[in-house]
């Protein structure tokens, strides 16, 4: 059930972005029309109003009126809101009923933001192009305080803001100056163990929203190359690739590629044999009909070469969805280097918790360690609220483990605890000290978020997870998402990266973790201060994507790639630290 008409904007990897939404009591006017937006002089009907917030869906009526019903958190409407079926009773004249997959209910009308519920987070506006303006949720919050003031002010005599520590020696632009892309998002980046090459990979799209993989990459003491990409000439679109590199040098990469012209998407592997300017012809990972209802783009990790092999294994795990609106965790392998893998494994499926909350998994990452265990993480995102990405008291973060090299795994272990909401969003695996850790993002509708860091702590006979909390701000205001994480053996760390707006604007912070370790983090330090417009919705031309990317190369120095707005668009950046 997706009721809620905002929540087109928000970032989600299945969202159709064509969705639209019909008014049910008028004929359609354009939406210039200042008719739509005059005030209603009409008595309170109480469509709109607060109600019993239930966590499940039982839409109960405490706190409405006669004859209407409660949409609730779960719905994704914050201390509820009041409606009415109007499919055979008119909405009062202070709202307008809607027709929004096949569900149709009252919204409350409005003519700015002082009429609504501000601070339960709704806003004033059209919930789609031609429809008027009504109470919703905010499509776009941002954690910050009333108004988008910052939750920590120096004119206060607060904090002034973070230091920079491990990474001072500024950024590169990696991006935002090419000439065939104007947005950049999604980065992974990859360090060579041979020639201390840095390749970082990401969507690049263009004015026409074509997507494609663009490449940038430096090799020591050149200067950054931003004119790369991979063109996959069999098909349209080309996007979300992650990169590692052998311990040969050869660079490998894996991303998703669709065309309108067939019925479902490849999950395409290739490689490089000059630090990512040329790439071999892909080849296809998943087997005819596996994707038929598309399928999410996929996660790569090495791991230590099979039993009388030099050639590392590889695995990869990915969403598959069936024309049936199913969908699984799915993980593959290839002992002979990406030329052949194994058939595909599922690890979760859709989840029913109840007749009406079903959940879905999202955003499969995986590692594996030096000894061959394997580790696959997940979201499971609540269907019955369409702003569960945004989080959802429903929502939960699973890990699946395999201690033979991805050949078995077990059951899924929750990692987030059942008292907290999880926001959707890839959490990150890192392996340090032979310790798995994720990384992930709790918080509530309004984007005031917070970044945890679970560790394994696993024994002989079973296996728990331990969780702090990463960003050290000491009130609940501010976003803290869109992460990334790596592991170092060497220091004994796990290194956490986010975007962060405590400040007001947004910023790119970071720190580092005692690997397996309960004790809190080490006080945050800014990676990057260039203020930019911190997004949570899928507007193109804000949107910094899902995640966000650290690698430790082989000198021990910490690589960071990130997108941010700071130019006006999204763009991609990299900085160099040393822990």
């Amino acid at each position: 059930m997706r009721r809620l008409a905002a929540a087109l904007l928000l970032v989600s990897a299945c969202d159709d972005p064509a969705r639209t939404l019909v008014p049910m009591d008028a004929a359609p006017r354009d939406a210039s029309d200042a008719s739509l937006d005059a005030a209603v002089d009409a008595g309170p009907s109480g469509v709109g109003l607060g109600c019993s917030d239930e966590r499940d869906l039982t839409e109960v009526s405490r706190g409405c009126r006669g004859g209407q019903l409660c949409f609730t958190s779960a719905h994704g409407y914050p201390g509820g809101y009041c409606t009415q079926d109007c499919t055979r009773t008119p909405c009062p004249g202070d709202a307008f009923c809607i027709d929004d997959n096949s569900e149709h209910y009252c919204l409350q009308r409005c003519t700015d933001d002082a009429q609504c519920r501000t601070a339960e987070g709704y806003i004033c506006e059209h919930p789609a192009p031609l429809l008027p303006r009504a109470c919703i949720p905010d499509p776009a919050p941002l954690g910050t305080g009333p108004g988008g003031r910052a939750c920590f002010d120096p004119a206060d005599g607060g904090v002034s803001g973070l230091p920079a520590r491990t990474f001072r020696s500024g950024f590169a632009s990696v991006s935002h100056d090419r000439a065939d892309s104007d947005s950049e998002a999604q980065p992974s980046i990859a360090v060579s163990p041979r020639t201390g090459a840095v390749v970082v990979a990401y969507d690049a799209r263009t004015a026409r929203q074509e997507l494609f993989v663009g490449v940038s990459r430096v090799t020591p003491p050149g200067a950054w190359s931003r004119d790369g990409s991979i063109i996959d000439r069999n098909y349209v679109e080309s996007n979300d690739p992650q990169l590692a590199y052998a311990p040969d040098g050869t660079l490998l990469a894996t991303y998703l590629a669709s065309t309108p012209e067939r019925p479902q998407p490849a999950m395409q592997f290739l490689r490089s044999n000059d630090d990512g300017a040329t790439w071999s012809a892909p080849v296809d990972i998943v087997p005819d009909g596996y994707c038929a209802g598309g399928c999410d783009p996929p996660w790569l990790a090495l791991g230590p070469a099979p039993a009388g092999s030099s050639t590392p294994r590889l695995h990869v795990a990915y969403i598959t969805r069936s024309t049936r609106r199913d969908a699984w965790v799915t993980v593959q392998r290839s002992d002979d280097g990406g030329a052949t893998w194994t058939p595909p494994v599922h690890l979760a499926a859709v989840l029913a918790l109840t007749s009406q909350i079903a959940l879905e998994p999202a955003y499969p990452t995986i590692a594996a360690a030096p000894d061959g265990k394997v580790w696959v993480a997940w979201a499971m995102v609540s269907r019955a609220n369409a702003r569960a990405v945004l989080g959802d008291v429903h929502n939960r973060v699973q890990v699946a483990f395999s201690g033979d090299g991805g050949a078995h795994f077990g059951d899924p272990a929750t990692v987030s605890s059942s008292d907290v909401a999880v926001v959707s969003q890839p959490p990150q695996l890192a392996v340090a000290r032979g310790v798995a850790h994720v990384v992930y993002v709790t918080g509530a509708a309004d984007a005031r978020w917070n970044v945890v860091l679970g560790a394994e702590v696993r024994t002989a006979t079973d296996a728990r997870w331990v969780s702090t909390v990463v960003n050290d701000d000491p009130v609940a205001c501010a976003t803290h998402g869109y992460t990334a994480v790596a592991g170092d053996d060497a220091r004994g760390l796990v290194h956490v990266l986010w975007e962060d707006d405590r400040f007001g604007g947004g910023e790119v912070a970071y720190t580092g973790c005692v690997a397996g370790s309960p004790q809190r983090c080490a006080p945050n330090e800014v990676l990057s201060d260039a203020h930019f417009d911190l997004s949570t919705t899928a507007d193109v031309t804000r949107w910094a994507g899902t995640h966000n990317a650290l690698a430790v190369g082989p000198d021990g120095a910490l690589w960071a790639a990130w997108s941010d707005t700071r130019t006006g668009g999204p763009a991609v950046y990299v900085a160099r630290g040393t822990p």
